[in-house]
Protein backbone atom coordinates (compact mmCIF):
# COMPACT_ATOMS: atom_id res chain seq x y z
CA UNK A 1 0.00 0.00 0.00
CA UNK A 2 1.14 3.38 -1.00
CA UNK A 3 2.52 4.93 2.37
CA UNK A 4 -0.29 8.35 1.55
CA UNK A 5 -2.70 5.74 1.79
CA UNK A 6 -1.84 4.99 4.89
CA UNK A 7 -3.14 8.35 6.53
CA UNK A 8 -6.35 7.64 5.60
CA UNK A 9 -6.18 3.81 6.88
CA UNK A 10 -4.03 4.44 9.97
CA UNK A 11 -5.81 4.81 13.57
CA UNK A 12 -4.41 7.88 15.48
CA UNK A 13 -4.35 10.06 12.09
CA UNK A 14 -7.34 11.44 10.60
CA UNK A 15 -9.00 8.26 11.42
CA UNK A 16 -11.24 8.41 7.71
CA UNK A 17 -11.12 4.71 7.81
CA UNK A 18 -13.31 4.22 11.04
CA UNK A 19 -16.54 5.54 9.19
CA UNK A 20 -15.62 5.84 5.24
CA UNK A 21 -15.35 2.93 2.53
CA UNK A 22 -12.34 2.59 0.10
CA UNK A 23 -12.30 -0.34 -2.60
CA UNK A 24 -13.52 -2.83 -0.11
CA UNK A 25 -11.55 -1.76 2.92
CA UNK A 26 -12.82 0.67 6.01
CA UNK A 27 -15.90 0.82 7.74
CA UNK A 28 -19.64 1.08 5.92
CA UNK A 29 -20.92 4.39 7.80
CA UNK A 30 -20.00 7.63 5.96
CA UNK A 31 -19.87 7.31 2.52
CA UNK A 32 -18.06 5.31 0.37
CA UNK A 33 -14.86 7.33 -0.67
CA UNK A 34 -13.62 4.77 -3.33
CA UNK A 35 -14.02 7.32 -6.66
CA UNK A 36 -14.62 10.72 -4.63
CA UNK A 37 -11.78 12.33 -6.67
CA UNK A 38 -14.22 12.00 -9.80
CA UNK A 39 -17.06 13.99 -7.63
CA UNK A 40 -14.52 16.93 -6.31
CA UNK A 41 -11.36 18.42 -6.95
CA UNK A 42 -8.32 19.02 -4.09
CA UNK A 43 -9.96 22.15 -3.02
CA UNK A 44 -13.71 20.61 -2.64
CA UNK A 45 -12.37 17.69 -0.60
CA UNK A 46 -10.37 20.11 2.07
CA UNK A 47 -13.49 22.12 1.77
CA UNK A 48 -15.78 19.14 3.32
CA UNK A 49 -13.08 17.85 5.42
CA UNK A 50 -12.47 21.00 7.36
CA UNK A 51 -16.36 22.19 6.93
CA UNK A 52 -18.34 18.43 7.21
CA UNK A 53 -21.40 19.83 7.87
CA UNK A 54 -21.36 22.59 5.11
CA UNK A 55 -22.46 19.70 2.64
CA UNK A 56 -23.75 16.36 4.11
CA UNK A 57 -24.26 14.13 1.53
CA UNK A 58 -27.42 12.51 0.23
CA UNK A 59 -28.44 9.29 2.70
CA UNK A 60 -25.65 10.21 5.15
CA UNK A 61 -27.94 12.72 7.44
CA UNK A 62 -28.16 11.71 11.65
CA UNK A 63 -31.53 11.21 12.53
CA UNK A 64 -32.06 12.14 15.88
CA UNK A 65 -34.99 9.94 17.90
CA UNK A 66 -36.76 10.50 20.63
CA UNK A 67 -39.38 7.87 21.72
CA UNK A 68 -42.31 8.29 24.45
CA UNK A 69 -40.71 6.25 26.47
CA UNK A 70 -37.75 9.06 27.03
CA UNK A 71 -34.97 6.83 25.37
CA UNK A 72 -33.33 8.86 22.56
CA UNK A 73 -31.40 7.17 18.93
CA UNK A 74 -29.16 9.14 16.48
CA UNK A 75 -27.89 7.45 13.15
CA UNK A 76 -27.95 7.21 9.78
CA UNK A 77 -31.31 6.50 8.91
CA UNK A 78 -31.18 3.08 6.98
CA UNK A 79 -34.66 2.35 6.23
CA UNK A 80 -38.54 3.26 7.50
CA UNK A 81 -42.01 2.23 6.28
CA UNK A 82 -45.13 2.83 7.87
CA UNK A 83 -44.54 1.29 10.94
CA UNK A 84 -40.47 1.63 11.85
CA UNK A 85 -37.80 3.39 11.31
CA UNK A 86 -33.99 1.59 11.09
CA UNK A 87 -31.38 3.59 12.16
CA UNK A 88 -27.78 2.62 12.48
CA UNK A 89 -25.46 4.28 15.18
CA UNK A 90 -21.53 4.69 14.63
CA UNK A 91 -20.62 1.09 15.80
CA UNK A 92 -23.12 -0.22 12.74
CA UNK A 93 -25.89 -1.49 15.00
CA UNK A 94 -28.88 -1.17 13.76
CA UNK A 95 -32.05 -0.35 15.86
CA UNK A 96 -35.78 -1.28 15.04
CA UNK A 97 -37.95 1.87 16.35
CA UNK A 98 -41.79 1.39 16.60
CA UNK A 99 -43.57 4.82 14.80
CA UNK A 100 -46.03 4.43 17.31
CA UNK A 101 -43.61 4.59 20.11
CA UNK A 102 -41.73 7.64 18.50
CA UNK A 103 -42.38 11.30 19.49
CA UNK A 104 -39.90 12.49 17.06
CA UNK A 105 -37.94 12.03 13.75
CA UNK A 106 -35.63 14.57 13.03
CA UNK A 107 -32.82 14.78 10.99
CA UNK A 108 -29.66 16.99 12.51
CA UNK A 109 -27.98 19.57 10.49
CA UNK A 110 -24.13 18.09 12.06
CA UNK A 111 -22.93 16.38 9.90
CA UNK A 112 -21.30 12.94 12.16
CA UNK A 113 -17.87 13.53 10.51
CA UNK A 114 -16.39 15.73 13.42
CA UNK A 115 -14.82 18.97 12.87
CA UNK A 116 -10.66 19.33 13.70
CA UNK A 117 -9.68 15.91 12.05
CA UNK A 118 -6.87 17.76 10.36
CA UNK A 119 -5.49 18.87 13.25
CA UNK A 120 -3.04 15.83 14.44
CA UNK A 121 -1.49 15.71 11.26
CA UNK A 122 1.42 17.94 9.44
CA UNK A 123 0.79 20.20 6.62
CA UNK A 124 2.44 17.64 4.34
CA UNK A 125 0.48 14.75 5.98
CA UNK A 126 -2.82 16.63 5.48
CA UNK A 127 -1.46 17.66 1.60
CA UNK A 128 -0.51 13.77 1.42
CA UNK A 129 -4.48 12.89 2.68
CA UNK A 130 -5.75 15.27 -0.37
CA UNK A 131 -3.52 13.61 -2.95
CA UNK A 132 -4.44 10.37 -1.33
CA UNK A 133 -7.90 11.26 -2.04
CA UNK A 134 -8.03 13.28 -5.19
CA UNK A 135 -6.30 10.26 -6.66
CA UNK A 136 -9.06 7.96 -6.10
CA UNK A 137 -11.11 7.51 -9.44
Amino acid sequence: MRPVAEKFFCRGSANCALCHRVNGRGRDFGPDLSHIGQKYNRAQLLDNILNPSKTIAPGFAIYLVDTTSDLSYSGLLVRENADEVVIKDTSLKETRIKRSEMARLQPSKISAMPEGLLQNLTAQESADLLDFLSSLR
